[in-house]
């Protein structure tokens, strides 16, 4: 029989220090809290659950995130719990300029005080827009609360002309096409209102989507979060589940330092490569490590390069774009294949899909069996792979280190290079070859492959195992050991990376 994990009790939650003392400042704090109305049995005697919102007006990711506030305090006051919502810095990656990049450290700051500073016992999260999940997580890790984050969701998929359309991508490959005069300036303030249907963050494998399938692998979400549609009515059953669960954990003292650790990160850098995500999640992975106390670097992440297959190797591989009829389904259960495999303790209740409340059914989707050994290719625009200049490996790796050195020293300049420089006048490096005909021949292919240590074209196909992942997930978690061989860490802007 399994020992229960011992339980708080009522009078070492932090929030008493502010509530339960009989001197004047506990009476003020009191006396302040009935003053907006609340009863003194509504706050009194129970654990009071901050919800971080990022909700803003210039942020259309996270317009809906106001009433997913209401339905997370809706699971709080069902699970005994007093909720209290708290504004954050919105970083809408569309409307700030010239670059969120400039602020998701602020936003991490803010997070951070605004936990240390108020009487919380636990805090659920809600963003998903490229920079505001790791911010927010950042600053939540740093204070070491139990936490749930609860990621806004993507958007519906656009139609224009019969074929599906997203954010992001698709905007660049017709901005393109009304160059080359393909179609009319009718045809591209047409496209403007149908590409993007609803609220939620972009629905394709940006950083957005990446960040937040990391953070549900790394057990930081309830299981399959990250792959419901920000519309779908599971996004607000979610939503509520996520109150219930942080009043449990905030009893089960289960706080971030319990949950990760090295396999943590290294989970959420084997599901980053399986799904092709953006490169920018490199950047963001290592600073999330870095506020743990864990090691990880660019050299971690080659590693794991060089033996993750891509899962899915198409360019539009967000759940939202691929899965349209139901998104939440093959997409959250093998994530949480993922994620379990190590055996780590994890916000989540295992065994239930969080879209349905039920078990899931359907197995992981498999591996192509097939693999590429060719190395990876620069792509201009949107030409197709085969009229892709190639670019070695090692002018590869040099430009990355190139890139982030100069985020260490001005981190606006990359951003803003990258955003003025029209798109035909550089070759863009892609984190699926960035072709429109990327066949699924191509799936030894992964976005940090430039930095692996031995020529790619050499490099044999990963073995694949019967459920279809990767060997690395196979190893147990007392042999870590066999997980990444240990090399020497490469100190790239310590400064910027980890802070």
């Amino acid at each position: 029989m399994s020992r229960k994990p011992p339980r708080k009790t009522l009078e070492q939650l932090r929030s008493q220090r502010w509530f339960a003392s009989g001197d004047m400042r506990g009476f003020a704090h009191r006396q302040r809290t009935q003053q907006i109305g609340m009863r003194r049995e509504e706050f009194m005697g129970r654990p009071v659950i901050g919800i971080i919102n990022t909700w803003s007006d210039m942020s259309p990711c996270h317009a809906h995130l106001r009433d997913r506030a209401e339905s997370v305090k809706r699971g709080v006051w069902q699970a005994g719990g007093y909720p209290v919502e708290l504004p954050a810095f919105s970083v809408g990656e569309v409307m700030v300029k010239p670059t969120t990049m400039l602020y998701r450290n602020m936003l991490a700051m803010e997070t951070e005080e605004l936990l240390r500073s108020h009487p919380l016992d636990g805090v659920v999260l809600l963003g998903g827009c490229d920079k505001s999940t790791p911010g927010l997580l950042m600053g939540a890790i740093s204070m070491d609360l139990p936490l749930i984050f609860c990621p806004a969701g993507p958007m519906s998929n656009g139609q224009w002309r019969g074929q599906k359309t997203g954010a992001g991508t698709h905007t660049k490959k017709y901005w393109d096409e009304l160059r080359a005069g393909r179609i009319t300036d009718a045809d591209w303030v047409d496209l403007e209102s149908r590409m993007t249907r609803s609220f939620g963050t972009c629905n394709t494998m940006g950083t957005a989507s990446t960040m937040t399938s990391i953070v549900d692998v790394m057990g930081l979400t309830l299981p399959g979060a990250s792959s419901i549609p920000a519309v779908d009515s599971g996004h607000v059953r979610m939503a509520s589940a996520c109150g219930v669960r942080i009043c449990e954990m905030v009893w089960e003292d289960l706080s971030p330092s319990k949950i990760l650790n090295r396999d943590s990160f290294l989970n959420g850098a084997v599901a980053y490569m399986a799904m092709g995500g953006s490169t920018n999640a490199a950047i963001h992975l290592i600073a999330m490590a870095g506020r743990a106390g864990v090691e990880l670097t660019l050299d971690d992440l080659s590693e794991v390069a060089g033996r993750v297959p891509v899962a899915e190797p198409e360019r539009d591989c967000s759940p939202s774009r691929t899965r349209p009829s139901n998104l939440a389904s093959d997409s959250s259960r093998t994530r949480r294949d993922w994620r379990t495999e190590r055996g780590r303790r994890t916000c989540a209740s295992p065994g239930k899909d969080v879209s349905t409340g039920r078990p899931p059914t359907a197995k992981p989707r498999p591996v192509s069996p097939k693999s590429s050994n060719k190395p990876i290719r620069a792509s201009w625009s949107w030409r197709s792979q085969e009229q892709s200049p190639a670019v070695s490996p090692q002018c590869r790796r040099r430009l990355w280190e190139v890139l982030i050195r100069l985020e260490a020293l001005i981190p606006w300049l990359p951003g803003l290079v990258f955003r003025m420089v029209p798109i035909d006048r550089y070759p863009r490096i892609s984190t699926r070859a960035a072709s429109t005909r990327c066949s699924r021949s191509s799936a030894n292919r992964s976005p940090l492959r430039m930095r692996a240590a031995k020529p790619l074209t050499t490099s044999p196909p990963p073995p694949q195992t019967s459920r279809g992942c990767s060997p690395l997930l196979r190893t147990q978690t007392g042999e870590s050991s066999m997980w990444l061989p240990s090399r020497r860490a490469v100190p790239l802007c310590e400064d910027w990376l980890t802070r």
